[in-house]
């Protein structure tokens, strides 16, 4: 064949897609091999072979489009998975988090772009670009870790949340500002954006849940349902992202809200997660490669000791990140779980190129890179401390001769919980909770603590009294914190897994098995049932003849206080 002829060329054009796709794949997975995120190898390939560098990659403008598509469905993805009881969990300490660390980077650097003489226009440019944070690489740390279902994992989703909605706003005024817009289509975008963000979360509670469950999903055969449900979520989406795009609004934040909608449907989420979710991962690689590896300049330009410098002092505006981490009980890993820069900053600097000159849009992608690298890496490193920490303080307890309790609850949610809960039950060993994401205002928020107390009595009456009339179930039982338990389930890797309760609850155990069994979990909770009558529980004979207190349990005294009076 000639070299004209135009099967040939598509051949090579397909051949030069596949094999830099795979190439991203594999920079990837060697970037996390080696420690990184693995957006960090996928940026350098499309640095490397795209128009920055070797320019060997075809059709790089429809790669960029594909890309965008996999930012709106992770922007959706964050919107489905809002967990709005999670914010009402943990209060107002999530807002303090959300809000003062998008509010104080972008303060930073707004001085800092100031004191290097930028107008006012870069350097409002420059700080919008220091407001998000990479949700998804924090979570995935947090979830390595075990930690999800803590106070400290339950705060940064909460956070995380808070600070999804302020990046799109900044996203929002940033390319206003970009295209010299009057000063209404400032003010209003904001107020649609606020307005909008209310009404579809008061929907997601109280309106789509039930037109659901009552009116759309019974008319669809069973089969078809999840497909159904999929195409409604898209539909959804195909209105609102033109909608808020030419309502002046940022596109993202029409598939946030779209997402927004459906986020309190389990089945939504089960079937994207099983349907969506890995093409959604290939899509993503190619953002980085290819939306955001074309758009970085040579990495040549990075040496340029102007941009060295910029980069330096915007790295310093972390600090305004990491002070977040004075609203948790552990300073560290909270602040490097906050401190690491987004995809959505490459985002806002790409919507501001215009505004930016070289040397400042260069330092600002330098700077969140490195923040992308450093970050979670510091976030790994602090939670091995604090498990060592946590090790430590479990043999303390140990040691102390006064009795300890495992405490759990099964209660409906109400504002600032977890704290309340915690200030009460002080001095805590351990805590952990889950709720599923969905039916808000049930009573499924389940809350497991480790504590030291003089009697169960002191500890139900903190508990009865952090959770007032919410409470439905509460189970206390005495913890011996050295002595393992004979049953260990397999995926007991620490003596922090070891608990010995004085009243064995797998005496009540009954189907479904609950995970509210007095062990510190580091997967998430699931739901659990217990029977409505105590009574018809049954004590196996083999537990009765052997207790760890040297008496046979009673019902009663396993199932201490559920009743809501306590045992004499």
């Amino acid at each position: 064949m000639g070299c004209d002829d135009p099967s040939g060329q598509r051949f090579g054009d397909m051949l030069g897609c596949v094999v830099f796709m795979v190439g991203v794949w594999l920079a990837g997975k060697g970037a996390a091999y080696g420690g990184c995120p693995s957006l960090v190898g996928e940026v350098v390939v499309g640095v490397v072979f795209g128009p920055p560098g070797l320019d060997l990659v075809p059709f790089p403008k429809a790669l960029m489009a594909v890309g965008d598509v996999g930012l709106l469905l992770l922007i959706l993805e964050a919107g489905l998975f809002v967990d709005l009881e999670m914010l009402e969990l943990v209060g107002t300490r999530g807002l303090k988090v959300g809000v003062v660390g998008s509010i104080a980077p972008m303060a930073l650097a707004l001085a800092a772009s100031k004191a290097w003489g930028a107008s006012t226009n870069e350097a409002l440019a420059t700080s919008g670009a220091m407001v998000t944070m990479s949700t998804g690489i924090t979570l995935n740390v947090l979830k390595l870790c075990g930690v999800l279902n803590q106070p400290l994992g339950q705060l940064v989703i909460a956070a995380a949340t808070v600070n999804e909605v302020l990046g799109i706003v900044v996203l929002t005024l940033v390319s206003n500002l970009a295209q010299n817009a009057a000063a209404e289509w400032y003010a209003i975008p904001i107020a649609i954006l606020c307005g909008l963000v209310a009404l579809f979360g008061y929907l997601a509670v109280r309106v789509v849940p039930r037109v659901l469950d009552k009116t759309v999903l019974p008319a669809i055969p069973r089969r078809k349902r999840h497909d159904a449900l999929l195409g409604m979520i898209f539909a959804t989406a195909l209105v609102l992202v033109p909608a808020c795009r030419y309502s002046g609004s940022s596109e993202l934040l029409g598939a946030f809200l779209a997402g927004l909608c459906y986020c309190s449907d389990t089945n939504a989420h089960a079937i994207w997660d099983k349907q969506v979710k890995r093409v959604l991962h290939w899509l993503l690689r190619i953002f980085f490669a290819a939306s955001i590896g074309f758009a970085i300049p040579s990495p040549a330009k990075f040496l340029h000791p102007s941009v060295l410098l910029k980069a330096l002092v915007l790295e310093l505006c972390v600090v305004g990140k990491l002070a977040v981490g004075f609203y948790g009980s552990d300073f560290w890993p909270l602040a490097w779980a906050f401190g690491e820069w987004g995809e959505v900053s490459f985002v806002v600097v790409s919507a501001a190129r215009s505004l930016l000159p070289d040397t400042t849009y260069d330092a600002i992608v330098l700077a969140v890179l490195v923040s992308i690298v450093v970050c979670p890496y510091m976030l790994r490193r602090s939670l091995e401390q604090r498990e060592t920490s946590a090790m430590q303080k479990i043999a303390k307890a140990a040691r102390d001769p006064r009795p300890h309790f495992c405490v759990q609850t099964r209660s409906k949610a109400h504002w600032d919980q977890t704290s309340v809960l915690l200030r009460a039950l002080e001095p805590v060993i351990d805590f952990r909770s889950w709720h599923p994401n969905d039916h808000f205002g049930c009573a499924h928020v389940l809350a497991e603590a480790y504590v030291q107390a003089d009697s169960a009595n002191a500890v139900y009456a903190k508990v009865r009294c952090a959770l007032g009339r919410d409470a439905e179930e509460i189970k206390i039982s005495r913890w011996a914190p050295d002595e393992p338990r004979l049953d260990a389930p397999p995926f007991a890797r620490s003596p922090r897994r070891f608990l010995e309760d004085e009243c064995l609850t797998d005496t009540f155990r009954v189907p479904p098995a609950h995970e509210l069994d007095g062990w510190i979990h580091t997967d998430p909770h699931r739901p659990f049932d217990l029977p409505d009558d105590p009574d018809d529980l049954q004590i196996p004979p083999r537990f009765a003849s052997r207790p760890p207190s040297g008496r046979a349990p009673t019902t009663k005294s396993c199932l201490l206080l559920l009743s809501g009076c306590p045992t004499k």
